[in-house]
């Protein structure tokens, strides 16, 4: 009868959570959480740096650069990515994150054409340097079109890898100006647009002319 209740309380679930297995099963997800948690608490931190882009054009190609380096500080790393990237200096962001042996960054936005430059899983070293960029396409113009930046720690095999852990998140909000407009058409047609200003010019000027050298015969 008891069983029954309780069947009734907490539908289905409940009758297979109390089942011996269902308890074998759930104490050992149990035991795997613990150590993933003790796991994430044993790793040291690095520093990492990227460079939020904006305002960009639609259609030219751009690149994100995220850096991370368990040997360095925040500020000196941003003040490195300022250097390579001198157009975004004033938005580069930089802070800390947990770092692990085996890592993924991504990068992803519905309005962005994006190709990952270099391999999103990475080993990570624990005295040098490890890389992540991305080339990025806007789609079409507009303020504060998303960008969603993740970092993530990679588990070891042991521990249910090659599943993440999400240790980052970071929405960058993008503005994406319609001078790619301006741009496209002056670099296609600069020589047909400059050659029409050209003749209209002139024709302006023999007007000009005309009237002013017209007017002083007449006088």
């Amino acid at each position: 009868a008891k069983r029954s209740a309780a069947g009734t309380r907490n539908g289905h679930a409940e009758s297979v959570a109390g089942s011996p297995q269902a308890a074998a099963d759930g104490g050992g997800a149990e035991e795997m959480a613990k150590r993933i948690d003790e796991y994430l608490s044993s790793l040291k931190t690095a520093a990492y740096t990227f460079n939020p882009p904006s305002p960009i054009t639609v259609a030219k190609p751009v690149t994100i650069h995220l850096w991370l380096d368990p040997a360095a500080t925040p500020e000196q790393l941003a003040e490195e990515l300022k250097k390579l990237v001198p157009e975004d200096a004033a938005r580069v962001e930089a802070g800390e994150t947990l770092w692990a042996p085996l890592m993924e960054a991504s990068l992803k936005g519905d309005d962005f054409n994006i190709s990952p430059v270099t391999p999103e899983r990475q080993p990570v070293s624990s005295k040098i340097r490890t890389i992540w960029s991305w080339s990025i396409t806007p789609k079409q113009p507009g303020e504060k079109q998303p960008l969603y930046l993740t970092i993530n720690v990679v588990l070891p095999q042991e521990l249910g890898g090659p599943k993440t852990i999400k240790t980052f998140e970071r929405k960058i909000d993008v503005d994406v100006t319609w001078w790619w407009l301006f741009d496209f058409y002056f670099e296609k047609y600069w020589k047909w647009l400059l050659g029409g200003l050209g003749t209209m010019f002139v024709s302006a000027f023999g007007w000009w002319w005309k009237k002013k050298h017209g007017a002083a015969d007449s006088g």
